[in-house]
Parts: C-alpha cells; structure tokens; sequence
C-alpha cells in the first residue's frame, strides 16, 4: 500500500467540516454538528494548528491534526483524526497510530477517547498507552493545557503513551 500525508489547504475547509460533521455523533468530543460559520471562525483561529490529509493510493482516506503543547516543563502531544471514507482497514489505523507516535518523540502522547468506541481503546492499549486514572495529577494537568472548561465529558476517557 502507497500511503502519504498532505498538509491541508484552505480549499479543502469545506470537506474537512463535512467529513467531520459525518463522524461527530460516534467519536467526537462534541455531540452537535459544526455549523459552517463556527466552523470558518475555528478555522482561522487556528492557523497554527496542523491539520492534514492521509493518502492511500492517491485517496484521501482520513483527516488529522496534531498539536504540541507545553506545562509545567512537560511537552504534550494532542492529535485528532476521524475518516474521510467508511472503507477503512485495521492497516490504516494502525500506520496512522504508528505515524502520530513517530510525530510525539519525546513528549507525552495524549489520547482522549470515547468510552464506547471499544476499538480505539484496544488499539492504543496495542501501542502501549495507559489508562490517566480520573482526577489523578497527570489527569489534571492534561485537563489544565487541554480543555478551557477544565473538565472532559464523563463519556470519554484520557490514555497516555509517554515517548
């Protein structure tokens, strides 16, 4: 399989939302679909954030971004991604994690999953990321850098990989 990444440019803002927005009910932090506006504000508020396209055989498959923030001397790695397309095999996840943990050396990885999404948990178990236990000083902190309402979803859990 021939797969690469691709920065994200500004003409694909509308299919990164609706491809999005395909997957917000199942494995998003929120629950509401993104409306185009907020979704343009968000946009341009995060220009430094990177965002990206994963190919497989010159198809988009899956978009992803990445963010690297520091606290209290600790480096974290924080990174989303959802599918642009349904036909996904066990292979492309696991060459996507094998790739966002090549991009977190020397940081720790965080992952913030939702609780039912069984595979995810597996997957990052497989890679070696551990349970952050619920109001722990790992599990505030991440919380502190992360989240402005300082408190996540009860339906989602943290798992972190240090590298």
């Amino acid at each position: 399989m021939n797969y690469k990444i691709s920065k994200i440019k500004l003409n694909d803002i509308n299919n990164y939302l609706e491809s999005l927005n395909k997957t917000i009910s199942k494995n998003s932090l929120k629950k509401k679909k993104i409306k185009r506006i907020d979704h343009y504000n968000w946009w341009f508020e995060n220009l430094s954030l990177n965002k990206y396209c994963f190919v497989k055989n010159q198809k988009k498959i899956i978009y992803f971004w990445k963010k690297k923030l520091v606290k209290n001397k600790q480096n974290f790695f924080f990174s989303g991604w959802w599918p642009i397309q349904n036909k996904l095999e066990i292979v492309d996840y696991i060459y996507l994690t094998k790739l966002l943990i090549k991009f977190s050396k020397k940081q720790t990885h965080v992952a913030i999953i939702l609780r039912e999404n069984k595979f995810s948990i597996k997957l990052h178990q497989y890679f070696k990321f551990k349970y952050v236990k619920q109001y722990s000083k790992t599990y505030n902190l991440i919380l502190n850098v992360y989240y402005k309402e300082k408190k996540i979803p009860p339906n989602h859990l943290i798992m972190i990989r240090e590298n």
